[in-house]
């Protein structure tokens, strides 16, 4: 490694980089290659450089979310952003116990309380209809996967907090002194706005300094969700940067989702892998699961 004694800045040799590298190869690839799904793809829980989504076609093209990274999901009013991040909770959950994350996963909520998110979980981890529950009409196989499932999320440290009035202060005290695989906050334009239609740039961008800053201490990927207002188009690079350059320029990853007909199309606006292939996957509304 060489260092510049003049501004401490760490400069990496190639070889340094190239084992880094490689051995997230190997980490990838290698170690958990008993862990294969259906279409011969290994899945690595315990990266020490990414966190699956658990969403095939997502990991495919992004790899995972990278530690200390920014990625947004966003869409317009009940497309399904908040959803698609309890998925990703529950992907994570549901894993066997001996690949499971081994951190934190932190959930902050301005929007949704948190027995509202935890019940979402619950029905997206089991696959029980969100009504059944609701009107409690289960019966006996229901309630045996419902038990079994609370016995899978029970064991695992998932966190959530809803406050409508969240702030940045906020989350960065409630995380501090925690292991964290990985953190969500979900609405991102209710953090400095009580309307998508009126982000306050200054405060937007404030914001995404203060995450990124938290992302960086406790070197972790960072999630966000947002809703932007109804767009007569799909969401695309040019109206994320109307709706907010300070979004679009200081988050890493930008993921925009749109649902119609119990058919989702996910597609990447901003990565290095831009521009991406608009991927379709199936919506289950009755269990709010994502089935990729």
């Amino acid at each position: 490694m060489t260092q510049n004694s003049n501004s401490n800045a760490t400069m990496y040799a190639i070889a340094e980089l190239l084992h880094i590298n490689y051995q997230d190869l190997e980490d990838r690839y290698g170690a958990l290659a008993k862990h294969i799904d259906g279409d011969g793809f290994p899945w690595n829980w315990r990266n020490s450089l990414y966190f699956p989504f658990g969403i095939k076609m997502l990991d495919r093209v992004l790899g995972g979310m990278k530690k200390r990274h920014l990625t947004l999901l966003v869409g317009e009013a009940e497309s399904g952003t908040t959803s698609l991040a309890l998925n990703i909770i529950a992907n994570a959950a549901m894993q066997d116990a001996s690949i499971r994350p081994s951190g934190a996963i932190s959930m902050f909520s301005s929007q949704h309380a948190e027995p509202e998110l935890s019940m979402r979980l619950l029905s997206i981890a089991s696959g029980v209809s969100m009504e059944l529950m609701r009107l409690g009409k289960l019966d006996s196989d229901h309630w045996r996967t419902l038990a079994e499932t609370v016995s899978s999320l029970h064991i695992s440290n998932i966190r959530m907090m809803h406050n409508p009035n969240l702030t940045m202060d906020k989350i960065t005290s409630a995380c501090r002194d925690s292991d964290h695989a990985l953190l969500i906050l979900d609405r991102l334009d209710l953090l400095v706005s009580s309307t998508p239609e009126d982000p306050r740039q200054d405060e937007l961008a404030a914001a995404c300094t203060q995450i990124r800053q938290l992302a960086n201490s406790l070197s972790v990927p960072v999630l966000l969700t947002a809703t932007l207002p109804n767009q007569d188009d799909c969401i695309t690079s040019t109206t994320m940067r109307q709706w907010s350059h300070a979004v679009y320029d200081n988050v890493d990853t930008i993921i925009a989702i749109s649902r119609q007909d119990g058919q989702v199309t996910l597609r990447v606006i901003k990565d290095d892998t831009w521009p991406a292939t608009p991927m379709e996957i199936s919506f289950d509304s009755d269990c709010m699961r994502f089935v990729a």
